[in-house]
């Protein structure tokens, strides 16, 4: 693992452990195993390491969902794999969706780490827009669909936090909830 990784991965520890105030980059380079200039030759600012952390992750969200995604035949085969893909990733990767929602709803996030993280997911409206010509979902933007469905994930996510061992007998009825909120009946 290379420097800059090191400092990734030990800036998602400490963020997740200690927010994003209570986080210095002295913290992280100690942790990272690597000295503070080399934290700021990859990282000029703090927020630069944060915007590049988020961007990271999403790349992994991305690369995982595109992973199921590609083998579905059908647009509506392509809409649920989004949706337990999402679970799934959030479910297997728990650390990255902290640091995601911890982030997402900080002041760290500007328009560029927003416009960058959007352009990774051109292929979720481009599913969504295709389910909507196709008929199978309802027509609405796709925005609005997939927002649908980000917030019936969440729920969904929320609601195994609060209840451990109902995973497996909830999740189908948590997609078809979605699902309903959205077909093109």
């Amino acid at each position: 693992m290379d420097s800059k990784d090191k400092i990734l991965n030990a800036a998602l520890k400490l963020f997740i452990k200690e927010g994003f105030h209570g986080t210095s980059t002295s913290k992280i380079a100690k942790e990272a195993g690597v000295s503070n200039g080399t934290l700021f030759h990859h990282f000029k600012t703090k927020e630069s390491l944060i915007s590049r952390l988020y961007i990271r992750i999403k790349e992994d969200y991305r690369d995982y969902l595109l992973k199921h995604v590609t083998s579905c035949k059908t647009s509506k085969d392509k809409v649920k794999q989004c949706w337990f893909g999402f679970v799934r990733w959030a479910l297997e990767n728990k650390d990255s969706m902290t640091f995601f929602m911890m982030f997402s709803n900080s002041p760290y996030i500007d328009k560029l780490s927003k416009e960058e993280a959007c352009r990774n997911f051109n292929f979720i409206f481009e599913i969504i827009q295709e389910a909507i010509d196709d008929e199978t979902l309802i027509n609405v933007h796709p925005s609005l669909i997939m927002n649908s469905m980000y917030g019936s994930v969440l729920g969904f996510l929320n609601f195994v936090n609060e209840n451990p061992g109902k995973l497996d007998e909830s999740i189908d009825v948590a997609f078809k909830m979605c699902w309903r909120s959205i077909v093109n009946i």
